[in-house]
């Protein structure tokens, strides 16, 4: 009468009945015990083999929440809490919504049609995939030589349910996904958390070192996160050909495929989706306006695929994770309007650039090594030089010690541990430069500059 449906719970409930009701069992008290005994431990173990849902839910997103939950709890600000935590360890890019996207998205609620107030299309309706799928031909496929058409998309609250839905489709329980490191730390909750799956790190010149047969999928981020660097076009292929060797799923994650702002290396970003082959099936896009549009609270990510059952499994997925009706509407008029892209996208890059080279110059100047990012909203720099030397404070045996001491009164300055990126080498971090304004992100870079000062004089 309550509806539930029976699982493996119940079978092993059924099978425990049958054995209690047969005749020879109950012939004998003793026989009775022995047998229960037996069947109760037997459904221990099996039971004990589950995995634990609840506890994978549990797990701590990040290893560094607790500095980002106290910067959200006090924030900077120059005028009422000048003490506050200054957080750069979130990767959302706000240096242009005020001004130039949230009259735009005002704009577009300001006459809302009536289907948003109505449930629609599990892959999001025909007219949001018309849109994303020509904005993606034009900014993705520059080549011109593959099509996304509206129904190679599925559109989902996010590129984190995005990928859920690939991998839960893609892969078994327990499989393995190999990704470059350093790597966003997050990707290992979302792979596990639903889909179960392993991530593996590993280095793009040594991909077969990693490989097990569990291995069922590459999943990598370019741009990249954290090193704002972008794969040449033959490194992609030879990923892909690689994939292609070993029968596996290629999963590019190009959430900051339209936030180049460097093109001096003659590197310009080259989607997946532009390379011959992409119609095999086994790869798969996913981007969303969480960073490149500065969005994350919108939720819209979005799947390209060429394989029907990936996207008809996304789909169904898309039960628990449709666009909200509000959200549709306002990503369908902003992707539409050309116009109005091509301008925020280049004044987005000005911007980005102008809070890159603020932070070089001041890494430069205290002579800390870094990788020169060219897209994407971070820089990764190298604060090893400080690890397990003796000062007056105690010894730094490891990028969280450093973390933590920057949390201190003095400092409270909230950055990504390298460790928690799976980073090759500790002592590295990562800076997200795009999450604060210019005036903020300079008393950040003072803060870390009388750090890094201070700490570094106690060492020599």
């Amino acid at each position: 009468s309550s509806g539930r449906k029976p699982d493996d719970d119940d079978d092993d409930d059924l099978c425990v009945m049958a054995v209690f009701s047969r005749p020879a069992v109950l012939a004998g008290a003793a026989a009775v015990a022995g047998v229960a005994a037996a069947v109760a431990l037997w459904l221990m173990k099996k039971r004990a083999k589950k995995p634990d849902r609840c506890a994978r839910l549990l797990a701590p997103v990040v290893p560094y929440i607790e500095g980002v939950m106290k910067a959200f709890a006090r924030p900077f600000d120059a005028a009422s809490a000048p003490d506050g935590y200054i957080l750069l360890a979130v990767a959302e890019n706000k240096l242009a919504w005020r001004d130039i996207l949230k009259p735009r998205v005002e704009a577009a609620v300001r006459d809302l049609p009536d289907w948003t107030a109505n449930y629609g299309q599990l892959s999001g309706r025909p007219e949001l995939r018309q849109a994303v799928a020509a904005f993606l031909e034009r900014r993705f496929l520059q080549n011109k030589k593959n099509v996304l058409d509206a129904d190679d998309l599925v559109c989902v609250t996010g590129v984190a349910a995005t990928l859920n839905a690939v991998f839960y489709a893609a892969c078994a329980p327990g499989d393995r996904v190999l990704v470059p490191r350093p790597y966003y730390a997050a990707f290992v909750s979302d792979l596990r958390a639903f889909a179960e799956c392993e991530v593996v790190p590993c280095d793009l010149d040594d991909l077969d070192g990693a490989y097990t047969p569990r291995v069922k999928a590459l999943l990598l981020t370019n741009p990249h996160n954290p090193l704002g660097t972008v794969l040449s076009s033959s490194e992609l292929r030879r990923l892909a050909a690689w994939c292609d060797a070993k029968g596996i799923h290629f999963v590019s994650d190009e959430i900051y495929a339209l936030s180049v702002f460097r093109d001096e290396d003659a590197r310009p970003f080259v989607s997946l989706a532009a390379l011959d082959g992409f119609d095999s099936g086994r790869r798969h896009v996913v981007w969303g306006l969480s960073k490149d549009f500065g969005m994350s609270g919108l939720r819209f990510g979005v799947l390209a695929s060429k394989n029907p059952t990936i996207l008809a499994a996304a789909q169904s997925a898309a039960l628990f994770s449709q666009v909200p009706g509000i959200a549709a509407h306002v990503a369908t008029e902003l992707l539409a309007d050309g116009e109005f892209c091509d301008a925020y996208l280049r004044e987005n890059a000005r911007r980005l650039l102008r809070s890159c080279e603020l932070v070089e110059k001041a890494l430069d100047a205290l002579d800390i090594a870094y990788v020169r990012p060219t897209a994407g909203i971070f820089l990764f720099f190298d604060l090893s030089f400080l690890l397990n030397n003796n000062t007056v404070d105690g010894k730094f045996t490891s990028d969280m010690d450093i973390y933590e001491a920057l949390l201190a009164d003095e400092y409270r300055l909230v950055l990504t541990p390298g460790s928690a990126q799976a980073a090759a080498e500790p002592g590295w971090f990562r800076i997200c430069y795009a999450f604060v304004p210019v005036p903020v992100l300079e008393v950040a870079l003072e803060r870390l500059t009388a750090f890094v000062t201070r700490y570094r004089a106690m060492t020599k």
